[in-house]
């Protein structure tokens, strides 16, 4: 019985359509700038649909200056978030995202001080084996942020538009604009406690086999990080992407990105520098309009920011079409 359901997975997959090559939905988890409004990666064209990532970022940090700003952090996340779209007029996508954020020990320890040892890179920041889920921020003025133990939260939700401006045609790419509104209802180090709303533009060209896609992100937060009362400025992301369809049925991924943080404070660069990522993976398209993908991120060119490593997998459901596809 294993074996005819195999088969009719199998034939499904292979009379589909070709896999979408739509950019994997990468969004910052560093601490403190994962609490604020992240929008994720996706291709100008508005689809109606579900999907669920499951985020698990390894973060282990620990800064700041005796008598001023000093940080830990030895622990992971892990993020659910379910995001549900829809298309108005053909032209216009809105979405609605509840995540959910756990804080946890993780399993990702083991996997980094392998390969650290493999490649002879011996971090100075992983002094223990044993699991850890430690997050402690304190000011100088005696204001203290902090988690130990596991926990679990809702994060904040997220309202997003998008209007599919122009359509791809010959070399010119398709062109979006997209904006969001986060709203505050996250737990302790599950949100951020303001309203943040940004803006962005998207692009995406895709030829046979090939797709690129870029996004440009930028962010204001609506007031303060309360818990600690430290300031906020606007922010930003810049992402690039290229899909390569090796199957009907098979994609492969190579993203990078680069975001600035939402907050500045002196004495923690660890926290408020920026951070860039690459992002390799592979998705399957396991029946017409449903795909699975598995992401690894490394942290790269900003060690002692962000996360250090992550893995992503995410499950796409799409419904129905996105609407016509001519030229304006």
């Amino acid at each position: 019985m294993s074996i005819g359901v195999c088969a009719a997975l199998f034939g499904v997959t292979v009379a589909a359509a070709p896999i979408p090559l739509k950019p994997i939905p990468w969004q910052e988890p560093a601490p403190l700038g994962r609490l604020f409004l992240q929008q994720p990666f996706e291709a100008p064209e508005p689809e109606a649909g579900l999907s669920v990532q499951v985020l698990s970022a390894n973060l282990l940090m620990k800064g700041g200056r005796a008598g001023g700003f000093e940080y830990s952090v030895d622990e992971e996340i892990a993020s659910f978030s379910v995001t549900g779209q829809l298309v108005l007029w053909e032209r216009v996508g809105l979405s609605l995202t509840v995540p959910l954020v756990v804080q946890y020990g993780g399993w990702l320890d083991p996997v980094i001080d392998g390969v650290e040892k493999v490649l002879h890179a011996n971090s100075a920041r992983r002094g223990t084996t044993s699991f850890q889920t430690v997050a402690r921020f304190a000011t100088a003025d005696g204001r203290v942020l902090e988690q130990v133990g596991s926990a679990a939260s809702l994060g904040d939700v997220s309202l997003g538009a998008r209007w599919w401006l122009v359509t791809q045609d010959g070399l010119r790419p398709a062109l979006a604009l997209r904006a969001a509104l986060k709203a505050p209802t996250g737990g302790t180090l599950a949100g951020s406690g303001t309203w943040d709303v940004g803006g962005g533009v998207l692009a995406g060209w895709e030829a046979g086999f090939f797709a690129a896609h870029v996004a440009f992100d930028v962010a204001m937060p609506g007031g303060r990080l309360d818990a600690l009362d430290l300031p906020t400025r606007p922010y930003g992301s810049v992402q690039v992407g290229f899909g390569f369809r090796t199957g009907d049925a098979v994609a492969l991924h190579l993203q990078l990105s680069g975001h600035t943080a939402p907050l500045r404070v002196d004495d923690a660069p660890g926290l408020t520098g920026s951070a860039f990522y690459v992002l390799a993976g592979a998705e399957w398209q396991v029946a017409p309009r449903t795909t699975l993908a598995l992401s690894m991120v490394e942290n790269f060119l900003s060690p002692g920011r962000g996360a250090d490593f992550s893995v992503l997998l995410g499950l796409r459901l799409g419904l129905v079409g996105t609407g016509r596809r001519d030229s304006w």
